[in-house]
């Protein structure tokens, strides 16, 4: 768990101290990293790495890593990093000083150049790559979004962050809320990539990178270097997976995230995902770990996990998030690294009959589909909107998530998961456990969230926990939730008309709950938007 930081400006370049000293103070809180905390100035650009080391602590391993041309500060894992080393040492071409995931890269860019080294790479990761050679800096994300990678550019200057909030402390930024971000949280609970809840600041998209070569008053566009359609699309081709197939690649990737030079736990949430999480690390693993359980918190600690959560650089709407923020500080007094399972789930296999059925009931005029039987609805339709209704909140304008679909036959529930895993869990949910994470000070790995699963099948959430929000909200959050709904709250987010949602507030005291998780989405916003 690193906190990547940067600047590139020419005005910097005269003066290394001070991009060296900027460079540094835009670094996340410290509880991303707790170890070395080391910057490379070189002509306009500055990177900062605060590290939590986890694997190589000796001296080659510090963060950034430079083997010219190229620097490289990174935070997360590279999951394949022993299969890459092995294939860079067979060309007799690379030399390592140590064995570390930023030297990985490093050496690979240096070997392959980046376009097919990204091809190439496995994991949960951002990076920042300085090419010297050519004068220009690769912002990079990883494919399934785990790891966050801010940028804005403002007075000549680019910068980039770890954290949202680390650009406070920029001379001359000022955080602006971005009404349209906050329409989009109270809509679908969560902000898609590229836009975030500040203004003028992006999220590089997961999947994708962005090159800097001069540092202006507007950001390149970030350009994708994997899509999730196209390996859905290679997979059906080749026929699918299989269940033997699957259980061996969660085999190789729960051995994978326990590639650490220090000790780890795991997140016991008792579903079927965790238990074979469980099984797979004691076969992968020779180190004794902790089980740490994920459970309901009662009134006091559940006060204490919505303060601290109202603090992250960006809210999260999962209920579930006060359990997790508990369950990842109970873990960070005794390890550096948790584990925790995400479910996989593979849609079946569509039989001869279901398929003609589909694609005559996609014949029928759009008019006409509201009056067919319900049980047709599995079957055909449009899967956007199904996902979006499901999905959606608040019924409020709000830029809908950018997803290109797969261009395969499938059932309209296949495609529905599809957007489940393309936006919900690479927007939203991954993401969100970072920051978590990142505020209890653990890194946090979730092995079966890896892009490698979608060759065999789409992995979504694992289904832990049900907490009764009603009660919350009702009880113990209650004078908390009430003191935030007022005009000024309200102005902040640019909603003019309160009223819809002092309303459902007042109905639900009342005892109406159809309006409960999006009363519980708007009050982790409101309390977020407080800290601005």
């Amino acid at each position: 768990m690193t906190a990547l930081a940067g600047l590139l400006s020419e005005k910097m370049q005269a003066q290394q101290d001070v991009a060296r000293i900027l460079a540094i103070d835009i670094l996340a809180p410290a509880t991303r990293g707790r170890d070395d905390r080391n910057a490379f100035v070189q002509g306009p650009c500055a990177i900062a790495a605060h590290t939590h080391r986890t694997i190589d602590l000796t001296p080659d391993g510090a963060q950034p890593f430079t083997t010219a041309p190229f620097t490289v500060a990174l935070d997360g894992y590279v999951a394949n990093a022993l299969i890459l080393r092995r294939e860079m040492e067979d060309t007799g071409d690379a030399t390592f000083r140590g064995h570390g995931d930023a030297e990985i890269i490093a050496q690979g860019a240096k070997l392959w150049g980046l376009n097919r080294l990204l091809q190439k790479l496995e994991g949960a990761f951002t990076f920042a790559l300085w090419d010297a050679e050519n004068a220009a800096l690769h912002l990079v994300r990883d494919r399934m979004g785990a790891r966050p990678l801010y940028v804005t550019a403002f007075d000549g200057m680019t910068a980039f962050a770890s954290d949202l909030q680390g650009f406070r402390r920029l001379p001359g930024f000022s955080p602006v809320i971005d009404t349209q971000g906050a329409a989009a949280y109270l809509a679908f609970g969560h902000v898609a990539a590229p836009r975030t809840l500040w203004k003028d600041v992006i999220s590089i998209p997961p999947g994708h990178r962005m090159m800097i070569k001069t540092a202006e008053n507007s950001l390149p566009k970030a350009e994708m270097y994997w899509s999730p359609a196209t390996t859905v699309e290679e997979s059906a081709l080749r026929g699918g997976g299989d269940s033997v197939r699957l259980e061996r690649l969660i085999a190789a990737l729960s051995g994978e995230a326990t590639r650490l030079d220090v000790p780890f736990s795991m997140i016991d949430d008792f579903t079927p995902a965790t238990f074979q999480l469980r099984s797979n690390l004691d076969r992968a693993s020779d180190k004794p770990y902790k089980a740490i359980p994920l459970t309901l918190p009662d009134g006091a600690a559940l006060q204490i996990a919505y303060e601290s959560l109202s603090l992250l650089p960006e809210p999260v709407a999962d209920p579930m998030a006060a359990s997790w923020y508990l369950a990842c500080k109970n873990a960070a007094n005794d390890t550096g690294v948790l584990l925790a399972a995400n479910g996989v789930e593979i849609p079946p296999p569509e039989d001869s009959r279901t398929r003609r059925l589909r694609k005559t009931l996609d014949l029928v005029p759009g008019l006409f589909k509201p009056l067919l039987p319900a049980r047709f609805a599995g079957i055909s339709g449009n899967a956007e909107a199904r996902y979006l209704t499901r999905t959606r909140l608040w019924p409020l304008d709000a830029p809908d998530p950018d997803v290109i679909e797969p261009r395969i036959d499938a059932t309209l529930a296949s495609r529905i998961a599809f957007y489940e895993c393309a936006d919900r869990l690479r927007n939203a949910v991954l993401p969100g456990l970072d920051r978590i994470a990142f505020a209890a000070g653990i890194e946090l790995r979730l092995p079966m969230a890896d892009a490698r699963v979608l060759d065999i099948g789409l992995p979504v959430a694992s289904a832990a926990g049900n907490p009764d929000i009603a009660t919350w909200l009702r009880g113990p959050l209650r004078p908390r939730v009430a003191a935030q709904m007022t005009k000024d709250a309200f102005d902040r987010l640019g909603i003019e008309q309160s009223a819809p949602f002092t309303d459902a507030w007042k109905d639900f005291l009342a005892g109406d709950n159809t309006r409960t998780r999006p009363l519980w989405a708007l009050s982790t916003l409101l309390a977020w938007s407080g800290r601005q």
